[in-house]
């Protein structure tokens, strides 16, 4: 027992301050997008077309950050920012460095976090693309808002500066020892919990708007399905009506030969006295009346007489 509490006491003397892995955070994000994804863009840009290393950018940009922690953290060796901020990554049990396993999935989940968020959202909901992004957008904010609140805690515990880390439960061990009147003791205590409320009140704000917005959007939908429903009820009426002119147009019937007049081939036309037949019943008639001396071009019903065939209508939308 007095051997552990030894041990332990050892270690205290290693754990690093928060001045410690902010600077590391901070050293490897500027070397990541500083350099190594600006030089990779530029040699990329001489061997692509401006068109294509435009589309592949981001994923230029991903592959080059996976490549860093996979020669680094993935390894077993200290990134840039750790060298720097005299760190390395621990097991919980301050024993060993993290399993490759857990070196994997975090350099994974630092590398591509938007492309796994895209393809969560597709496996959850596969036809829908609004409902996908909406999906996507919550998702997003959730997981800023749990990085937020992660990092409220850290400034009390000095332990896990990212979520990530905290579920992987991958913390940091000083490469040097600290004192016991190390920055994060004492007169620094009360700043920290300042900081701490500071970054958790735009948290409780955030989803406060976000659960306004939600409300809204959801009478909007429902005002907008009210006004389909009367749309669509409008429709139907507009529908109905059709039919019934539909019905009543496919009740008009030639005088000549009574069949309907709605039907293919028929060829309506009308006579400057208003009566309407069948082209062939029409010209029928004119053949038959031509051939008799006596009579003359005329409507077959009002005996119109019909002095210019040219005033025939022809009536395609009957």
């Amino acid at each position: 027992m007095t051997q552990n509490q030894n041990n332990h006491g050892k270690l205290n003397q290693f754990q690093p301050n928060i001045t410690q892995i902010i600077r590391s955070e901070h050293k490897d994000n500027v070397y990541i997008k500083s350099i190594l994804q600006s030089e990779s863009n530029s040699i990329c840009k001489q061997f692509l077309p401006t068109r294509q290393w435009i589309q592949y950018q981001s994923y230029i940009d991903d592959i080059t950050k996976f490549v860093y922690y996979l020669l680094t953290t993935v390894s077993g060796k200290q990134t840039l920012g750790e060298e720097y901020g005299h760190i390395i990554c621990i097991d919980h049990r301050y024993r060993s460095i993290p399993s490759i396993w857990k070196r994997l999935t975090l350099a994974i989940l630092y590398s591509f976090p938007k492309r796994l968020l895209n393809f969560a959202s597709k496996i959850m909901i596969k036809n829908d693309d609004e409902s996908r992004m909406m999906i996507e957008e919550n998702l997003q904010f959730l997981i800023e808002s749990i990085g937020n609140i992660n990092l409220a805690i850290f400034f009390i515990q000095n332990r896990y500066p990212d979520f990530l880390k905290r579920c992987l439960s991958i913390g940091y061990l000083s490469t040097t020892a600290t004192s016991k009147s190390s920055p994060t003791t004492d007169s620094n205590q009360l700043s920290l919990k300042i900081l701490s409320i500071l970054t958790i009140i735009p948290v409780i704000l955030s989803f406060y708007s976000k659960f306004i917005r939600t409300i809204l959007i959801n009478r909007r939908k429902k005002h907008s399905n009210n006004k389909k429903h009367s749309i669509n009820t409008i429709d139907k009426q507009s529908i109905n009506e059709t039919k019934v002119m539909d019905d009543n147009r496919t009740q008009r019937k030639c005088p000549l030969c009574f069949q309907s007049l709605y039907q293919q081939q028929r060829n309506p036309t009308l006579l400057f006295c208003g009566h309407i037949f069948c082209w062939n019943c029409l010209s029928d008639w004119l053949m038959m009346i031509r051939t008799s001396s006596e009579r003359k071009d005329e409507c077959p019903l009002c005996k119109m007489k019909i002095f210019d065939t040219k005033q025939f209508v022809l009536l395609h939308n009957l």
